[in-house]
C-alpha cells in the first residue's frame, strides 16, 4: 500500500494527539506535551498553538486562521471570491455575509433548471479542507430536516478543486433580536416567536439532531413574522458524533454567550443544551439583555459566570418598565430560570416541555415549572376569565361574589380529586404490597404454592367477574404478570390476549392499551418483533389514552428497539416515555424508576455514560425508597450499570454489581437454583474481561444451560460465543470454531442479524480469523461489524474492539499506515468511553496494540512508552493475578 503524503500523515497525527489532549483538564496538558515520545517532537509547536486556541469558544477563533505549516491548510494566495464567479451550476451575485470559516453569497442558477436565487455557502479558501467535513455533515443533517421553519437545503456539491458548497433557501429576514427591537414587540409576541423556534428545534430533536449553536443570528424572522432556523454547521447527531476529529482540530465552534454549562466544561451534550440556549434567547428577548452581567469583559469571565453565577429573574432587569416587569414576574421568570438551570437534569426534559409551559402561560393556565397550589390555580382562573366582567362597581362586586363561588367550587373539586387520588394511591399501595410480597419476598416453598394457586386463576376470574369485562380484563392481566414473573411464558401470552379482548368489549381504551403494550413487550422477548411493533405503534399515537398509559407503551416500544440494537429508536422511545410520564400528576414511583432506567440504558447505547449513570442511580434510589431495592426493576438498573462499567473498561466494578443481583436471586430461589440466563451471561462476560477465565467458563456454562431450559436463544448464542472466545484465548482454535458454528446455527427469528448476541459473534469470529492467519477475512468481518454498529448508532465496547481488530488485521497484512489509523481510532474511542475515570481496560488494550505496531516499525522508545501506558491501565483493571495476555481484546 502506498504511503500517505507527508503532510496528510502529519495532519492525521496532529488530530489524534489533539483528541487525547483535549480530553485532559487544561492544567494537565503541558505536562502531557512534555511527556510525548520523541517521534512527535516536530508537532509540539503546532500542538501548543492549537491547544492555546482550542479553549476559545467563539467564531473569532475561526476568523483568525493559524499558520499550521501544512500545505493543505495554509494557502494565503488563494484568490478571494468575486461577483460573477461560477461555483458549480451557480453564478455569484453579491456577498450576503461572512464569518471566520465561510461566506454566504446571493447566487443564481445558470443551468436553466430553476429560475430562482439561493444562498450559496462557501468555505473560506484557507480553511477549505478542514471545513469540508463540517459542511458535509451540515449537508447530511439538513437533508433529514424537512420543516417550514428550518431553512431548506436545495443542492450541494464540490468544485473540481475539491471545494464544497451548499445551496440553501434564501431567507429575507432579520435576526430575531433585531426583529423584536425594530417592531417593539410586547412580551406575548416575543413568546410566540420563541414558540416557532421551539417547533423547529423539536423537529430536529425528533430526528436526533442537536443544533448546539442557537443564537439570534441563526434565527431569522421574515417580514411576515415567520421564523427560519439556520446554520446546522456545528449540529451533533445524537446517535454518535459524526465528526469528532473535526471538533478537536477546529475548536468547539459554539458561541459562549448562548452555550450551556456542559458545553463550556466539555461534558456530553444532548437536547438539554438546546433547551438552555433557547432559554438564553428568550431571556434576551424579554429582558433586552443576556442573563450574565460581568465585572470584567473577557471570555474567561463569561465562562465563569455561565458555570457558577446565579441568574437574576428577567423581571428584575426591566424594573424601570413596570408594565413589562409585571408581565414577566411569576410564570415567565420561573419558566426562563428553569430552562437556564446549570444541571441539565434540572432543566425542562425537552424543548417540547418548555414550549408546553409557554403555551400554558399564554392560555392563562398553571405552568408545570411552578408549584401546584390552590391559590395559584385560582389566580390563573381569575386571569383567564377577567374579560367576562364589566368595569362598573356593580360588576366588580358581582365578580367578587362569583369568584368566591368559583373558589368554593374549586376547593370542592380539589377535595374530590384529592380524595380520589388518595383512594387510588391506597389501592395501588395495597396492590404493590401484595405484588412485592408474592413475587420478591416469597421463599422457594411459598413460590411453588403460589404457582399451584395461579393455575386456576383464569377460571376464578371468569366466574367472579361475569358480566364485568373490565374487571375481568384487569384480573387476567394481573394473573398474566404473575405467570410472567415466574417464567411461564406459555401461559402468559394467551392470558394477555384474553385480557385485551375483554378490555375491548368493555370499551376501556386505557386498559386495553396497557394490556396490549405488555403483550407487545412479551412478543419482543419471545423474538417476534414483527408482531410486536405494529401492536405497540398503534397506541403511541392513539388519542384516547392517558399519558401514564402512553408512557408504558413508549417504554415497551423502547425495549423492542433495544432488542434489535436500534440505539436511535431506544433513545427516542425512552425520551417519549419520560416526557409523557412528566405529564402525570402522581405517577407510580416504580414506573418513574423504570422509565429513568430505560433512559439510562438508551444513553449507554450511545456511549453517553456521564448522562446515563445518574439516571440509573436515581432509579435505584427511587426503588429503594418504596421497598423495591431487590425487585426486578432494581436488578435491571444494576445490570445496566454493570454494562456501563464494562464499556468504560472497569470490569471488576461491573462484576461487583452483578454479584449483588445474583445474591438477591439466591436469597429468593435458594442457592442450588441456577441464575437467570441474562445474569449468568453478564457475569461471565465480566469475569472474562477481568481475565478470570475459569470463573468465566463456569458462568458461561451456567448461562447456556439455563438459557436452553428457558428457551432464551439470544443468551444461548451469547454464551456459546463466550465459550468460543475462552477456547480461542486458551489456544484451542478448533474448539472455538466449532462453538461459533453452533452459535450461528442457534440464531433464528429470536436472534436476527445485528442483535447484541450476533454482534458478539462477529467479533469473536474476526478474532479467530486473525489468530488463524487470515487477516483479509478478519478485516472484512471487522468492517461488517463496524457497518452494523454505524447503522444502529451503537457506541460501546464492541465498537472499540472492532476498531482494534480492524487495526490489527491491517498490521498483520503489512499495512502499517492503515493499522495506525485504525488503532488511533480505537484508542480515541476507548478514551472517550473511559471519560474522567483514571484507568480503562480498553484504553490499555489499545495502547498494547499500538506498542506492538511501534515495535514493528523499530521505534523502540515509542513502543516502550506505549507499553508502559498499556500496563498501567491493565494492571489497574484486571483481576489480581490475571495474566495481561489473558484480557479479551
Amino acid at each position: 500500500m502506498a504511503a500517505s503524503p507527508p503532510d496528510a500523515e502529519r495532519l492525521k497525527r496532529v488530530n489524534t494527539l489533539l483528541e487525547q489532549a483535549l480530553a485532559l483538564p487544561e492544567g494537565e496538558r503541558e505536562a502531557w506535551l512534555a511527556a510525548l515520545p520523541s517521534r512527535h517532537a516536530d508537532l509540539l509547536p503546532m500542538l501548543r498553538a492549537l491547544l492555546a486556541r482550542a479553549a476559545i469558544e467563539t467564531d473569532d477563533f475561526l476568523a483568525q486562521p493559524l499558520r499550521l505549516g501544512i500545505d493543505e491548510l495554509d494557502d494565503p494566495d488563494e484568490p478571494a471570491d468575486r461577483a460573477g464567479d461560477l461555483i458549480g451550476p451557480y453564478r455569484l451575485l453579491r456577498e450576503l455575509g461572512a464569518g471566520g470559516m465561510a461566506s454566504v453569497w446571493l447566487a443564481e442558477r445558470i443551468d436553466g433548471s430553476l429560475q430562482r436565487q439561493e444562498a450559496l455557502k462557501l468555505p473560506r479558501a484557507g480553511w477549505a479542507p478542514g471545513l469540508a467535513r463540517r459542511m458535509a455533515r451540515e449537508r447530511d443533517i439538513l437533508a433529514t430536516l424537512e420543516h417550514p421553519r428550518i431553512a431548506r437545503l436545495y443542492d450541494a456539491g464540490v468544485t473540481p478543486a475539491g471545494r464544497p458548497w451548499l445551496a440553501m433557501e434564501l431567507v429575507d429576514g432579520q435576526p430575531i433580536d433585531a426583529y423584536c427591537a425594530t417592531h417593539r414587540l410586547g412580551v406575548e409576541a416575543c413568546v410566540r416567536l420563541v414558540l416557532q423556534v421551539a417547533d423547529a428545534v423539536a423537529h430536529a430533536h425528533a430526528r436526533l439532531v442537536v443544533h448546539r449553536d442557537l443564537k439570534p443570528s441563526n434565527i431569522l424572522v421574515t417580514p411576515a413574522g415567520e421564523v427560519r432556523l439556520l446554520d446546522f454547521g456545528v449540529a451533533k447527531l445524537l446517535e454518535h458524533d459524526s465528526a469528532p476529529g473535526l471538533t478537536q482540530l477546529l475548536g468547539r465552534a459554539v458561541t459562549p454567550d448562548y452555550a450551556a454549562p456542559e458545553q463550556l466544561s466539555g461534558r456530553p451534550v444532548g437536547v438539554a443544551a438546546d433547551v438552555y440556549a433557547l432559554g438564553v434567547v428568550l431571556y434576551e428577548l424579554l429582558a433586552g439583555q443576556r442573563p450574565y452581567r460581568l465585572q470584567r469583559a473577557s471570555l474567561g469571565a463569561l465562562e465563569e459566570a455561565i458555570l457558577e453565577a446565579e441568574v437574576a429573574p428577567p423581571s428584575t432587569r426591566v424594573a424601570a418598565d413596570r408594565r413589562r416587569a409585571r408581565a414577566l414576574r411569576g410564570d415567565l421568570d420561573t419558566i426562563v430560570l428553569k430552562a437556564l438551570r446549570k444541571d441539565p437534569a434540572e432543566r425542562y426534559p425537552s424543548v417540547e416541555a418548555l414550549a408546553a409551559d409557554l403555551e400554558r402561560h399564554l392560555r392563562g393556565e398553571p405552568v408545570r415549572a411552578r408549584p401546584d397550589g390552590l391559590a395559584y390555580r385560582a389566580a390563573k382562573f381569575a386571569r383567564r376569565h377577567r374579560w367576562g366582567v364589566g368595569a362598573t362597581v356593580a360588576f366588580t362586586t358581582l365578580l367578587a361574589v362569583a369568584l368566591g363561588v368559583s373558589l368554593w367550587q374549586a376547593r370542592a373539586i380539589e377535595r374530590e380529586r384529592d380524595r380520589a387520588d388518595v383512594e387510588l394511591q391506597q389501592s395501588q399501595a395495597a396492590l404493590e404490597f401484595f405484588n412485592t410480597l408474592l413475587t420478591e419476598h416469597a421463599d422457594e416453598a411459598q413460590t411453588a404454592a403460589l404457582r399451584r394457586l395461579l393455575a386456576g386463576g383464569e377460571r376464578v376470574a371468569g366466574e367472579l367477574f361475569r358480566g364485568a369485562p373490565a374487571k375481568e380484563a384487569l384480573a387476567l392481566m394481573m394473573l398474566a404478570e404473575y405467570h410472567g414473573h415466574f417464567g411461564d411464558m406459555a401461559t402468559l401470552e394467551p392470558l394477555l390476549r384474553r385480557a385485551a379482548q375483554r378490555a375491548a368489549v368493555a370499551g376501556d381504551a386505557d386498559l386495553q392499551a396497557n394490556i396490549e403494550c405488555v403483550l407487545g413487550r412479551t412478543l419482543s422477548e419471545s423474538g417476534r418483533p414483527g408482531e410486536a411493533a405494529p401492536l405497540l405503534d398503534r397506541w403511541l399515537v392513539a388519542a384516547a389514552i392517558g399519558p401514564e398509559t402512553r408512557a408504558s407503551c413508549f417504554a415497551a416500544r423502547g425495549f423492542l428497539a433495544r432488542q434489535s440494537s436500534d440505539a436511535a429508536g431506544a433513545l427516542r422511545y425512552a425520551q417519549g416515555a419520560y416526557d409523557n410520564l412528566a405529564r402525570v400528576r402522581r405517577a407510580p414511583v416504580w414506573l418513574q424508576a423504570e422509565v429513568r432506567s430505560d433512559l439510562g440504558h438508551a444513553l449507554i447505547l450511545h456511549g453517553r455514560y456521564d448522562e446515563a449513570e445518574p439516571q440509573l442511580q436515581a432509579a435505584l434510589e427511587q426503588l429503594a425508597a418504596v421497598g423495591r431495592a431487590d425487585g426486578t426493576g432494581a436488578h435491571n438498573a444494576r445490570i445496566r450499570l454493570a454494562r456501563l462499567n464494562f464499556g468504560a473498561g472497569l470490569p471488576r466494578r461491573g462484576v461487583v454489581l452483578l454479584e449483588e443481583v445474583a445474591a438477591a436471586y439466591r436469597r429468593l430461589d435458594g442457592p442450588q437454583q441456577p441464575l437467570p440466563p441474562v445474569i449468568a451471561d453478564n457475569l461471565a462476560l465480566g469475569h472474562e474481561l477481568a481475565g478470570e477465565l475459569d470463573a468465566a467458563a463456569r458462568r458461561y456454562e451456567e448461562a447456556l444451560a439455563s438459557a436452553r431450559q428457558a428457551g432464551n436463544q439470544a443468551v444461548v448464542v451469547s454464551a456459546l460465543v463466550g465459550l468460543a472466545s475462552l477456547r480461542r484465548q486458551q489456544g484451542d482454535r478448533d474448539g472455538a470454531r466449532g462453538l461459533l458454528q453452533q452459535a450461528g446455527q442457534a440464531m433464528g427469528e429470536q436472534v436476527p442479524p445485528g442483535n447484541p448476541a450476533d454482534l458478539r459473534r462477529l467479533l469473536a469470529l474476526g478474532r479467530l480469523q486473525l489468530d488463524q492467519g487470515e487477516p483479509a477475512a478478519a478485516r472484512d468481518t471487522a468492517q461488517r461489524l463496524l457497518g452494523l454498529l454505524d447503522e444502529r448508532g451503537l457506541v460501546d465496547l464492541n465498537r472499540i474492539a472492532a476498531l482494534c481488530l480492524r487495526g490489527e488485521a491491517a498490521r498483520a497484512a503489512g499495512d502499517r499506515d492503515g493499522a495506525r489509523q485504525w488503532l488511533d481510532q480505537c484508542l480515541a474511542q476507548a478514551q472517550r468511553l473511559q471519560g474522567r475515570r483514571p484507568h480503562s481496560l480498553h484504553t490499555g488494550l489499545a495502547w498494547r496494540a499500538l506498542a506492538a505496531l511501534e515495535r514493528d516499525q523499530g521505534r523502540v522508545d515509542a513502543a516502550a512508552a506505549a507499553q508502559a501506558q498499556a500496563e498501567a491501565h491493565l494492571q489497574a483493571t484486571l483481576a489480581p493475578g490475571a495474566a495481561l495476555a489473558a484480557a479479551r481484546p
